[in-house]
Formats: C-alpha cells, sequence, structure tokens
C-alpha cells in the first residue's frame, strides 16, 4: 500500500481531520493501518488522547538521522483503535529537526517510512501546514500526497508552493487534490477546480526547455471525485468513534469511507506500477541545475 502524506500551505482546511478519518476509514476497512503525527501542535496525538511528550513518539526517528536499521517498535504506540496503531507526535520534534543540518538530510526518513510501509497495510501521515523540513522529509518519501480544499483560489497558489518542490522528490508522488467541507456558497464544481489544476501543470511545463527526463518527473495532479460534507465530530475524536446516529454524521461518514476506496484504489495502481522495490529508491534523484 502506498505511503500517503496529508499536506497543505493552509490552517483551516481540514488537514488533520481527513488524516485522521482516512487513517480510521483504512482501518474500518480491515487494513492495519498506522498514523504518523508530524503536526507541530500534536494535533491528532492529542485528539486520540496520547499525551505529547509521554507516549512513544517518532522524535527518535529524527534523531537518528537516517541511520536506524530498523523502526524501534517502543515509537509505536499500538491499538489505538482497531487496526490502527500511531506514532504520536511530541513538543520536542520540530526544536530538533531544526537543528539538523545533515547532507541530503530531506531524506532522512524514507528508510523509516519504507520500513512502516512494508510491516502495515496503510501509511497515512499528517504535516504540519508551512513547508519546514519536517514536512519536507514526508513529502520525500511519499507515493501519494493528498492536497485539501475548501476552495479553488487556495488551490491554485498553495499547491503551486509544493509543486515547486517536485523536481527534488525522491518517489515523484502522485498529487491528489480532495475538496473538503462540503457548504452553501462555496463552489466546489469539479471542472473549475480541475482547470485550475492544469493551469498549474501547464505553468510548470512553460518553465522548462529542452529537458525531456524533467518534463517526464512532473508530478501527476489528480482531483478526487468525492467531497466531504460539513460535519462536527463532537466530543469525539473522530465521527466513527461518535454514537450519535443523525443524519449528518451518517453522510460524513459515507463521504469519509467514498474517500478511503477511492485513495486505496489510487495505492493499489501505485503498487502494481512500481518498478523497483522501495530499498533499491533512497538514493535522491538527480537534481535539475
Amino acid at each position: 500500500m502506498a505511503i500517503i502524506c496529508v499536506a497543505s500551505t493552509e490552517s483551516g482546511v481540514g488537514k488533520s481531520t481527513l488524516a485522521l478519518h482516512l487513517a480510521q476509514g483504512s482501518a474500518v476497512t480491515g487494513l492495519s493501518t498506522v498514523l504518523v503525527d508530524f503536526t507541530d501542535d500534536c494535533t491528532i496525538t492529542r485528539a486520540l488522547e496520547l499525551s505529547p511528550g509521554e507516549a512513544p513518539s517518532a522524535h527518535s526517528l529524527i534523531e537518528a538521522r537516517g541511520e536506524l536499521e530498523k523502526v524501534p517498535a517502543n515509537v509505536i504506540t499500538e491499538s489505538v483503535r482497531e487496526n490502527l496503531d500511531v506514532l504520536a507526535a511530541s513538543p520536542r520534534l520540530a526544536r530538533t529537526v531544526q537543528r539538523l543540518y545533515a547532507p541530503d538530510r530531506e531524506y532522512m526518513l524514507v528508510s523509516a517510512f519504507h520500513q512502516l510501509a512494508a510491516t502495515y497495510d496503510c501509511v497515512v501521515v499528517d504535516t504540519s501546514p508551512r513547508l519546514n523540513l519536517l514536512t519536507r522529509c514526508c513529502l520525500f518519501s511519499a507515493d501519494m500526497v493528498l492536497y485539501p480544499v475548501t476552495n479553488s483560489l487556495v488551490t491554485a497558489e498553495g499547491l503551486q508552493s509544493f509543486l515547486a518542490l517536485s523536481e527534488y522528490f525522491n518517489l515523484n508522488p502522485i498529487w491528489c487534490v480532495a475538496r473538503t467541507f462540503r457548504r452553501r456558497g462555496v463552489n466546489t464544481r469539479s471542472n473549475e477546480l480541475q482547470l485550475l489544476l492544469d493551469k498549474l501543470r501547464e505553468r510548470q511545463l512553460s518553465q522548462i526547455t529542452g529537458d525531456e527526463e524533467f518534463v517526464d518527473q512532473l508530478p501527476d495532479i489528480r482531483l478526487l471525485e468525492t467531497i466531504i460534507r460539513e460535519h462536527s465530530p463532537g466530543d469525539s475524536a473522530t465521527l466513527f468513534d461518535s454514537k450519535s446516529k443523525s443524519k449528518e454524521r451518517t453522510a460524513a461518514v459515507e463521504d469519509y469511507m467514498t474517500l478511503v476506496e477511492e485513495v486505496q484504489a489510487i495505492g493499489a495502481s501505485i503498487d502494481s506500477s512500481r518498478q523497483q522495490p522501495r530499498e533499491e529508491v533512497i538514493a535522491p534523484r538527480r537534481v535539475r541545475a
């Protein structure tokens, strides 16, 4: 199964909510799933009632600087939900990352993520809404990047910042744009949003001359069909934990499960098209001058 990184340059678009529901939705389908919280404020860790700094965390992965031969079992909190394990965030994580100056440091987590992908059916990573080193480490390890948006304008400007890094990606991910929180008065028509995504790719192509190999490495940008309806989990961490039988909850759960199926189908296509074992593609890709 693909390594899925949920990322955005914007706050309030439902990034962590999407990551949490995507992971738990995958677990509900019977897939062994690990959810990695790499947010600065430990969003998912707190939502799942794990204590930041006390629960086993991914902090040791950063301290090892990519030299781990095996991901330690004690960094994973097992069975947080059925079929769902968690790599919790730590308040020390961001400060530790800021002090790292190792060569090719963006690739120091690739091996760790590949080990997780070999152990679990599904790996979901939540990131901070900024392009800091930790977010770049996650992006450079991902097979699929899920970019949530609430309107098309945010997509055009925010997604461009991420695409600007595509020439440095180790595993050239598939980019999937997910429309979250359908509200009244918000335009979620797919034709308009798809047009903007096509323009982003055309803008990249226009900046490239005489480099056919690099053109082939430009990311595939897909607009997912599912639109998540606005919802409120209430006192529960996720809609899957909620005891409510309201129509709002039922509709939102159906949306997330449809999205899970859509993402899993893309992940399966990535697995079938992968030409090299993960352990053979850890070296950084050629960087265009």
